[in-house]
């Protein structure tokens, strides 16, 4: 069924790979970086990757007005995936994917969104 759009609710939605919030070619810290790089789309919704459930992620969500916040670990480990949100998350889930190849196991984060 296809919503009118006086209905229908649009989002500004990013995704990135932080690799632990860590420059691949200074090693250093980045995630103010990031964030002056995230910052101009005033992004609804940030899907985050190869993120570690630290002061960086909760950095990053601050400076970029993403009040609600979820956290998928991959298989026990301290890294995953994330999604920070303006608007409130009122439910998720962490599908953990077992896999045969190189690279290891995978994980997939889905959430539900609530209106502002």
């Amino acid at each position: 069924m296809a919503h009118s759009p006086a209905t229908m609710t649009s989002f500004r939605i990013g995704t990135i790979n932080v690799h632990s919030f860590i420059h691949p070619k200074t090693l250093k810290r980045n995630a103010k970086e990031l964030v002056s790089i995230l910052a101009p789309y005033n992004l609804d919704v940030l899907a985050v990757q190869e993120v570690i459930n630290d002061d960086d992620w909760i950095l990053m969500c601050n400076d970029l007005s993403l009040t609600h916040t979820v956290f998928g670990a991959s298989h026990g480990t301290r890294y995953g995936n994330a999604i920070g949100s303006s608007h409130p998350i009122l439910d998720y889930f962490n599908q953990k994917i077992m896999t045969s190849g190189k690279g290891g196991d995978r994980a997939m984060l889905r959430c539900r969104l609530g209106a502002h």
